[in-house]
This record gives C-alpha cells, structure tokens and sequence, in this order.
C-alpha cells in the first residue's frame, strides 16, 4: 500500500514538474528580447534604381544634291550680254522649251508666256509661295518636264536618310499576389515577427511605387524634350525652305534679265529664256515643297522613334523594378519562416 502511495505520489510530482516547465518556457519566450526580429528584415530592400541618359540616333535629315549643269547656266546667263555668249550647255537646256510646245497647247504655251510677262524680281516671290493665277495646267506641265529624264540634269536631286520605325517591345513582369500572413502566429515573438514582415512588405510597396512614379515622370519629362527637339528641326526645315526658294528666285530673276538684254537682239531666244525661267520658278517651288514636307515627315518619325526609345526603357525599368520587388517579396517570407523558427527554438532554450 506504501509503495502504491509512493508511486502515486511520483506521478503527481512529475506532472506538476512538467506543467511548471512549459508556463516557464512560455514565460520565458514571451519575456525574450525580439531585436533579432527586426534585424532579420532590415536587410530586405530593393535595390536603387539606375536610369542612365538615352542614347539617341543622329537626327538624320533629307540631303539636297544641285544641279551643276543648272549652277553653270545660271552663271553663263548671268555673264552673258550676247546670244553668242551663251555656252553650248546653255543652248542645249534651252531646248526644255522645245519639249513644252510638244506637251502643250498653243493657247497654254501664250498663257505661260503671259504669266511670264507678269514676273520680275520683285513679284518672283508670288510664284514660290502661291499664287492664284498660277493655275493647274502650269504646274502640269512643269511636273512632266520634271519627270521626264532628257532633262533631269536641270533639276536637283533629293535624297532621304533611311530611318525605320522602331518596333521594339518588352513583356512585362506582374507583380505576385501570394499571401504572406502566417496563421497562427503563436506568442509575443510571432507577433513582433508578424510585425516586421508587415513593416518590411510596407517599405518595398512605398519604395516600389515611388520608383514607378520616378520612371513615369521621366518618361514625360523625355518625352516633352522629343517634342521640344521636332519644334527645333521642324523650325530648321522651314528656314531652310524659305532660304533655298530666296536662292531660287535670284536665280530665277538672272534668267529674265538676261531675256530681256537679249530680246532686241534674239526674240525667240528672250522668250524661250522667259518661258525656261518660268519652268525653273514652278519647278523650283514644287521641288522644295516636296523636300520641306520630306523632312517634316523625317522629323515626325525621329520624335516618335525617340519617344519609343523612351518608353521602352520605362517599360524595361518597370519589368525590373517589379521583378526586384517580388524577388524581396519571397525573400520576406522566407526571412518570417526562419524568425518564426528561431522564436520557438530560443523560446526553449536552443
């Protein structure tokens, strides 16, 4: 009977031992210091953005190749104060005129002789830019000269720079939605573990966003400078418009007072030259029209290539920032899995 008692008696003395141990290692957990928490998650950050400057291709522009044959009749018109001055390549362009009684009218031939009529160095401007009764069929005409390759030696040259479109594109990153909550989170170190993943999941979203925001400002930033620069070419390209129809109409206005020095002396030449001059001022106005809205449209495509340039690399800093983000998102919650495990082992002693 004394020995059941005894035994008795162990029993109950072990399970009072082994209650007492737990509340003392609960005790003892709730009562640790959590710093090492904290320190776990501080490192969890996403790395600062680098935005260097884009690198921009040559704003390219339309390339004018003049006529030297048309420089050198100029000049020979220019000096010239007798038919017999003229040189043979003078002579030979002449004969352009010759071509426009083929492909013209009697009563359009005298029409275009009339407008001739009208010119001088001082109206010469009229005819470049615009002039109501200088119809269609004139420009008709001049159009068919020009295409016509007897005399493309007459007429300058345009060239255009080789700009493709950029097609480029970049698949984006999406952000992982995986919940990070650990359930439950047992005791007063689970709790601050819980905590600093919040705090720590808190700081890469405001760090996120504020770099999203960062390549979204710049993007608009870059992309008011595209168009700040299509302003600056679009300027250019006129300027040079206006100066090349100014070099025309002096030349323009050479051939017609060489007609008139020569029409005592050769009639029919004075208004061959008066009817080339004319060819010349058309012609002249048509081609650099052409080249002026050649190099608006060049211009256009550089800012929207500059602009693609621009958005791809916002595109590709997005895909980084948000790839950055999820990788120290997984980290976050591998870093609470082994807090989380640390707090139970140094709860118990280990």
């Amino acid at each position: 009977m004394k020995k059941l008692n005894f035994a008795y008696s162990l029993l109950l003395l072990l399970l009072a031992s082994f209650f007492a141990t737990q509340c003392s290692l609960k005790n003892t957990e709730d009562q640790l210091p959590f710093s090492f928490v904290e320190n776990d998650f501080q490192s969890i950050e996403l790395p600062e953005l680098l935005d260097e400057e884009l690198e921009l291709e040559p704003a390219l522009q339309p390339i004018v190749i003049s006529s030297p044959s048309a420089a050198r009749m100029i000049q020979n018109l220019d000096a010239a104060s007798d038919p017999s001055e003229l040189s043979e390549e003078t002579k030979s362009n002449i004969l352009l005129t010759k071509y426009i009684g083929e492909i013209t009218t009697p009563d359009l031939r005298q029409h275009m002789l009339t407008e001739i009529e009208g010119l001088n160095e001082g109206n010469l401007s009229l005819v470049f830019f615009g002039r109501p009764s200088l119809d269609a069929s004139i420009s008709d005409v001049v159009k068919s000269v020009m295409a016509n390759n007897r005399f493309k030696d007459l007429f300058p040259t345009l060239i255009l720079p080789e700009i493709l479109p950029i097609t480029e594109s970049v698949s984006p990153v999406e952000l992982i939605t995986i919940s990070y909550r650990v359930s439950p989170a047992k005791g007063n170190c689970g709790k601050a573990a819980q905590d600093a993943l919040d705090r720590a999941i808190r700081r890469l979203q405001e760090k996120r966003d504020g770099q999203l925001n960062e390549i979204e400002s710049s993007l608009q930033v870059r992309i008011q400078e595209a168009n700040q620069r299509l302003t600056a070419r679009n300027l250019v390209a006129e300027q040079i418009y206006n100066l090349n129809l100014k070099i025309s109409a002096e030349q323009v206005a050479k051939m017609l007072n060489a007609a008139r020095r020569m029409r005592l002396r050769n009639p029919i030449l004075a208004e061959e030259l008066r009817l080339l001059a004319l060819a010349k001022a058309v012609a002249d106005q048509i081609f650099f029209q052409q080249v002026y809205q050649a190099a608006l449209n060049v211009n256009k495509l550089i800012r929207d290539n500059e602009i693609m340039v621009a958005t791809l690399r916002k595109q590709k800093l997005e895909a980084e920032i948000n790839q950055n983000f999820n990788n120290e998102f997984r980290n976050a919650i591998a870093t609470l899995e082994r807090v989380l495990e640390a707090c139970h082992n140094q709860g118990r002693g280990n």
